[in-house]
């Protein structure tokens, strides 16, 4: 306590010395209980008729129960990752009306191509990026999930960089005892090469079914045992 008093101390003195005010500057405090609170502190000088610094006005906001929480959700978050973090899949949870974004691991940038500070700030993207010829299946998912509590769909995003990508979203809706909503969480999984392998393979079987009605002929298929 000692030592924090006599930096307290130094630091009137600075702004004594400099006439500039220091302000919103976060500092820790010991009470007398041992506890160790947080305050928001701002400093400014006072000056008399002439100019002269003749005292300093100290102001301190306690800001513990706000930087406990930030340290609260920091550490989530990480448990968080720890747990998804080696997913290829977007595992995700929001409020109940999916205004906020509570949790999202990494796999989101790889797959949507975006920050996942920017999905943060901007919980309403992800839907943003849907590709306007599924945008009503995407739209309807959400519908579904609020009246059944559950959803699947599969539908195309396109990226920043204008790349398109395959996602089947799956989504389910947490509610308490009295049936409120609690919160919304999903799986975004990119199912782009599952999606392009089946195209390919009805494209293979169209072309057949091309060639032999063209041919007339009969044409079929054995393997290395005659079958």
């Amino acid at each position: 306590w000692h030592k924090q008093a006599e930096q307290y101390r130094a630091d009137d003195f600075a702004v004594m010395k400099s006439g500039k005010a220091k302000l919103h500057i976060e500092e820790t405090q010991t009470t007398p209980s041992g506890e160790t609170i947080h305050l928001l502190t701002s400093r400014v000088p006072l000056f008399d008729s002439e100019r002269n610094t003749v005292g300093v006005l100290g102001a301190y906001l306690d800001i513990t129960e706000r930087v406990l929480m930030e340290k609260a959700v920091h550490e989530r978050d990480e448990r968080f990752n720890q747990l998804v973090s080696n997913l290829d899949d977007v595992v995700w949870t929001a409020s109940a009306d999916g205004s906020k974004l509570l949790d999202v691991n990494d796999s989101f940038e790889r797959v949507y191509g975006v920050s996942k500070n920017e999905f943060r700030s901007n919980p309403g993207l992800w839907i943003k990026m849907v590709h306007s010829d599924d945008m009503k299946i995407a739209q309807a998912s959400g519908e579904e999930l609020f009246k059944t509590g559950k959803a699947m769909v599969e539908y195309r995003i396109v990226r920043p960089d204008g790349e398109i990508r395959w996602i089947l979203d799956k989504k389910s809706l947490s509610i308490d005892e009295k049936g409120k909503p609690l919160l919304i969480g999903g799986v975004a999984s990119d199912i782009t090469e599952r999606k392009l392998a089946e195209e390919a393979l009805r494209e293979s079987e169209n072309r057949f079914d091309q060639v032999t009605k063209a041919s007339g002929d009969i044409i079929w298929e054995v393997n290395a045992d005659g079958l």
